[in-house]
């Protein structure tokens, strides 16, 4: 919440005598008031999700916190519209592993005890469109984990930590199965730690034909902690593809205004003193 502060009185009398000045002043101070009620807010999540189509899927604008290919054999990397996403292949029977400032865990919804056997498996599929798409696309769709000791009707979590509060982000999440068999379109719900509301997706956007495409989701918000969860459920079991986590910074046009306006009232104050 921006608090009242009293205006120096040499200042208050300048603004006073150039209504312009004053006028910027009241801009800049609003556009504080904004930035920081913005960075102040709860980490509500706006979800878009879309099925896949091309390298243009994928996100490039902004500084890569993190961004996973998972299953990938030997924990190879992968550029796709430039970004390079690094291999992941998380293996034994721990409930939650680690990579840099990314864990990845279990939770088990449907009953019984969980082996906790992390497992990497084949989606690709050689036939269209999968195989139409680049090979550096086909690499990050081609390979998926999950955890073969959860129930049916498992919830997998992923969370970020090492988070600047404040800070803008976008969150993208890849599901993908084109191999043939009807088991691999079981949706996936995504959800926000605490969150409701995000999108369904699916592995298959139809059939269970050879080569079909699933979907991606993508989420925008803004930390109001270090760390941010997201998990999500499926009938059979949970699996990921691939993510990436983005800081984003404002819109350039809103950078230039506001240093528009911290320059006109510095030089505006220098000349009437």
């Amino acid at each position: 919440m921006c608090s009242y502060q009293k205006t120096p009185p040499d200042l208050l009398d300048t603004m006073k005598k150039s209504p312009s000045l004053l006028q910027l002043s009241l801009l800049l101070a609003a556009l504080l008031c904004t930035a920081f009620a913005a960075s102040s807010s709860a980490a509500t999540i706006t979800w878009q999700s879309g099925n896949i189509t091309t390298d243009t899927n994928v996100f490039n604008t902004g500084t890569t916190v993190a961004a996973w290919n998972f299953g990938a054999t030997n924990n190879s990397t992968t550029t796709v519209n430039g970004v390079t996403f690094t291999g992941w292949s998380p293996t034994g029977n721990a409930g939650s592993v680690t990579n840099g400032n990314t864990v990845l865990s279990q939770v088990l919804v449907g009953g019984g005890a969980a082996s906790n056997t992390w497992t990497s498996f084949n989606s690709s599929g050689a036939a269209a469109p999968f195989n139409a798409l680049s090979a550096s696309y086909q690499n990050l769709l081609g390979t998926a984990t999950y955890d073969a000791g959860l129930a049916n009707n498992s919830t997998l979590r992923l969370t970020f930590n090492s988070l600047t509060i404040g800070q803008a982000y976008t969150f993208q999440f890849w599901m993908n199965d084109s191999r043939a068999g009807s088991s691999s379109i079981y949706p996936q719900t995504l959800n926000g730690l605490g969150g409701t509301g995000g999108p369904t997706l699916r592995g298959k956007t139809s059939g269970s034909a050879l080569g079909t495409l699933g979907q991606f989701a993508t989420g925008n918000f803004t930390a109001d902690a270090n760390s941010q969860t997201f998990f999500w459920t499926n009938a059979d079991f949970a699996y990921v593809n691939a993510v990436q986590l983005v800081s984003v910074v404002p819109e350039p046009a809103t950078w230039a205004l506001l240093a528009f306006s911290l320059t006109t009232v510095m030089v505006l104050r220098r000349r009437r003193s």
